[in-house]
């Protein structure tokens, strides 16, 4: 009967060059070849090991120390433990995780950070990541912080203090309770802002540096400059100053005059057949037409 059984052969070899050993065994059956070993010179070492495959290709990994360098090479990498890394070389940005190559970090436009971060270190420690910058495609938080803001219950929320420790500003990112805003600003006055939200740069015709719409078609501001354009009913509980005022007549056309003008054709049941008298937003004379 015919043995199966693998065969293992081991060779060391001391020269006035190198030392070296090797380990090798061939399976009986498919004749595949197995060998590790290492070798020593005055230059270095290597640690290696192969192994064929079924479809005849080779898996080599080696490890090739020498005095300024030291290289690792294998399909997969597993490293345990503290791993600190204190620097990386431009010749090895060129693929991580096969994901980013060099001209992806070329084309970033955080260049001059990704530049500063190659000069720092990483510090992985458990569940414990220490670096300076991270790219990913997906990060799931359920807590933390980003700058200033902290994640509290999946919204953004951001918060300054007063001298008396209370808070004297916030901005929340998504709505906590039923009566706070998908956007809620809050302040007081032991603040520094004297605006709970500052807006500015409306220049260009058809814009507004504040827009609301209650509407689900809403209309969009025409060829004029607006701070403010809102698109629906705005109730004020308290003083509106102004240095003129459109009156719309009873069709909803604008008028030209802005601070003197009567409105004739009221529509309205207790003034139909009048006209009114409006002086900048105040209704200073009503006649019947």
């Amino acid at each position: 009967m015919k043995d199966y059984s693998d065969q293992c052969f081991a060779e060391l070899k001391v020269l006035n060059t190198q030392i070296s050993a090797q380990v090798t065994r061939v399976d009986s059956l498919t004749q595949r070849i197995d060998t590790a070993g290492w070798i020593t010179t005055a230059d270095g070492n290597k640690i290696y090991a192969s192994k064929e495959l079924e479809s005849g290709n080779t898996l080599i990994s080696y490890i090739n120390q020498a005095a300024g360098e030291t290289t690792i090479h294998s399909s997969k990498i597993n490293l345990e433990g503290a791993v600190t890394i204190t620097a990386l070389h431009s010749d090895l940005q060129g693929v991580i995780n096969s994901k980013i190559d060099r001209d992806g970090l070329g084309q970033l436009a955080f260049e001059d950070a990704v530049e500063y971060a190659k000069l720092g270190t990483t510090i992985v420690v458990g569940g414990y990541l220490n670096t300076d910058l991270i790219k990913v495609r997906h990060i799931e938080a359920v807590s933390g912080f980003i700058g200033g803001f902290t994640i509290e219950g999946g919204r953004l929320v951001w918060t300054r203090s007063d001298y008396f420790g209370g808070t004297s500003r916030s901005l929340k990112l998504g709505s906590g309770t039923a009566k706070e805003g998908v956007v809620n600003v809050t302040f007081n006055a032991a603040t520094d802002g004297k605006f709970g939200v500052c807006a500015v740069g409306a220049t260009a015709g058809g814009s507004a540096a504040i827009y609301g719409s209650s509407k689900s078609n809403p209309t969009y501001p025409n060829n004029y400059i607006y701070a403010g354009f809102f698109d629906g009913n705005v109730n004020v509980l308290g003083d509106v100053s102004a240095n003129g005022f459109y009156p719309r007549d009873g069709n909803g056309n604008t008028m030209d005059v802005v601070s003197d003008i009567w409105v004739y054709g009221l529509k309205d049941s207790n003034t139909f057949g009048y006209r009114a008298h409006i002086v900048k937003g105040i209704i200073v004379e009503l006649k019947n037409t």
